[in-house]
């Protein structure tokens, strides 16, 4: 009974997309006030301050956003680019970064210099870090890999060292094998 009340209060506090409307204004509405772009990041004293690169205002910018949002504004062409890579960085300091995984794994397979260089960094971080008992999208460090090992014969030495310092951390976690991560 207890493990019933637990389960459905935290599947409560989960995001749920807005509803959509029949002639889609209620949607559209909604989305607009939610989306990236609408909801600048500048409303909030802790986006400029994240933008240093700092690591305790991006552990705060982490906290107040949370991962469906930092991935939301990394991923956001429209974004100012200087809250792309306040958001692409606080993702290191997340509890859960699975959701964000494929944002982080496109923008390193992106053709932008700089933002898939900050997220391959990050998803190095992350692949290092203790796993979670329970994550949302357990399948997406295996996704994420797959994605990596593909992309490491057109890399670079130095993007490529990294990668396979990510990889290598996946492959802790149990989404690759060990001997499936390239030298």
């Amino acid at each position: 009974m207890l493990v019933g009340v637990l389960l459905t209060g935290a599947m409560a506090c989960r995001r749920k997309p807005p509803a959509t409307g029949d002639a889609g204004t209620v949607a559209s509405a909604s989305s607009a006030a939610t989306s990236p772009a609408a909801s600048a990041p500048r409303a909030d004293p802790r986006w400029p301050e994240a933008r240093t690169g700092d690591g305790l205002d991006l552990a705060r910018l982490a906290d107040l956003e949370g991962v469906d949002r930092l991935g939301e504004v990394a991923a956001d062409p429209a974004a100012a680019p200087e809250d792309r890579r306040a958001a692409i960085l606080a993702l290191a300091y997340v509890p859960d970064p699975t959701p964000a995984l494929s944002t982080l794994t496109a923008l390193v397979l992106g053709t932008h210099l700089e933002r898939s260089v900050l997220a391959l960094d990050t998803l190095a971080t992350l692949a290092g870090q203790r796993t979670q008992l329970e994550e949302l999208e357990p399948g997406a460090w295996r996704a994420c890999a797959t994605a990596l090992v593909g992309a490491l014969s057109g890399m670079p030495k130095p993007r490529r060292d990294v990668a396979v310092r990510a990889l290598l951390g996946m492959a802790d976690r149990g989404a690759i094998a060990r001997k499936d991560v390239p030298p």
